[in-house]
């Protein structure tokens, strides 16, 4: 589990790649995959930040009030036209809606 990898936080931001859930509202909404992870994940894996920036301390939260997201490069070109032009796009995802901040490096695709 990324929480016993990153110490016994509770505090988790996104990282859009592995786990299924719905982009957009259902039913029309698409089904997409997801990581869950805290600030401190492209840090320990050696992930560049391609565009933008990950999230901060004070985003790093379950539930704030403003929740943020990492996209990855794939994701970005599929659903926000471009790379380019992902960083600040709003997403909806799972009925709240999250504001992109950064873009993995195109040749980033997580862990397995």
């Amino acid at each position: 589990m990324l929480a016993d990898a990153f110490g016994a936080r509770a505090e988790f931001g996104l990282y859009m790649h592995d786990t299924t859930v719905r982009l957009g509202e259902a039913p029309r909404g698409e089904k997409i995959h997801l990581t869950l992870a805290n600030r401190d994940y492209f840090r320990v894996l050696g992930a560049r930040i391609a565009r933008g920036r990950v999230w901060g301390e004070e985003e790093d939260l379950v539930m704030t009030p403003s929740p943020v997201a990492v996209v990855s490069d794939r994701f970005a070109r599929r659903f926000l036209r471009d790379s380019a032009a992902a960083v600040g796009s709003r997403i909806l995802l799972a009925g709240r809606t999250y504001t992109v901040v950064g873009v993995a490096d195109a040749g980033f695709t997580g862990v397995d």
